[in-house]
């Protein structure tokens, strides 16, 4: 199994370099868009190494100081990036008002088809083991990472509406509205994560329809059990259960013991995370 330290630092790699490379072509061939989706690339190195260590910290043990453990330093890493594009996106917009015409070669649509592979396989490697992982920092690294697709294949089609701007001259703007339309999409995108990351900072309940129904299923094979009540909560890369189980008055202790430690140990055994499992039982009515 590919750690997921590793799949940062390859991912982290790949940004770098493809960021280096959008760079000095933006800058050779004066092409503002390119440069400004370089920038964004560069974040992309930025966000991955932010990733990469709030995914570490982030798996440390619960201990007295942090009963919950860490998970929760991933959301807030998340919102560092959230602002950290909203900067980078009202510094390209502001840019994008000082575009010159730039020189369109054929290399500079060699190098961004290149770029749109490299960073479509980026993206599929970070969701994949994202969800396989249950990891955030991943999955909003990928989130992030996609922008940068976007941004890319703006650029190619600016560059290919340039080839036409001898034909149509409203068409030497292209470069600058392609500029806007990469502010403007990285600017959404930092502010979906930053939505996203504060909802899971005030413990809003997770809507996990398939973790639902299999804790419900392991409910329903206990017969003491008359009625119960599910709350699911979002902490980093793991859950938190708030289980409220209803009994009839009869039960004994020693049966109520019992019962909350085989509940316990089923419930862990799901394949994704909870770590923290609180159960409340009252008397059915």
């Amino acid at each position: 199994m590919i750690k997921e330290q590793t799949i940062f630092l390859i991912t982290m790699l790949f940004n770098l370099i493809i960021a280096t490379i959008k760079l000095l072509t933006g800058i050779i061939f004066g092409f503002s868009s390119l440069m400004a989706d370089s920038l964004q690339s560069y974040t992309d190195f930025i966000t991955d190494i932010i990733s990469m260590i709030a995914s570490k910290v982030g798996k440390k043990r619960a201990n007295k100081k942090y009963p919950f453990g860490y998970g929760m330093i991933e959301n807030i890493s998340n919102l560092f990036i959230g602002l950290f594009l909203i900067i980078l996106s009202i510094f390209i917009f502001i840019h994008s008002f000082s575009t010159s015409t730039p020189i369109i070669s054929p290399m500079i649509f060699i190098i961004l088809v290149i770029t749109i592979f490299l960073k479509t396989m980026i993206i599929l490697i970070l969701y994949h083991y994202g969800k396989k992982n249950h990891n955030q920092s991943m999955i909003v690294s990928a989130k992030e990472s996609s922008t940068d697709l976007i941004s890319t294949s703006i650029v190619l089609i600016v560059g290919i509406l340039l080839l036409f701007k001898d034909q149509f001259p409203i068409l030497k703007h292209a470069d600058m509205i392609g500029s806007i339309l990469i502010s403007l999409i990285i600017f959404y995108i930092a502010i979906t994560i930053i939505i996203e990351n504060i909802t899971y900072l005030l413990g809003s309940s997770e809507e996990n329809k398939e973790l639902l129904t299999k804790i419900e299923e392991i409910i329903k094979q206990h017969s003491l059990i008359k009625d119960s009540h599910i709350k699911l909560m979002k902490t980093g890369t793991y859950y938190h259960l708030y289980l409220t189980i209803e009994l009839e008055d009869t039960i004994t202790l020693k049966q109520l013991v019992k019962l909350d430690n085989q509940l316990k140990k089923e419930i862990k055994q799901l394949p994704l995370k909870i770590r923290f499992i609180e159960i409340e039982p009252k008397q059915y009515h």
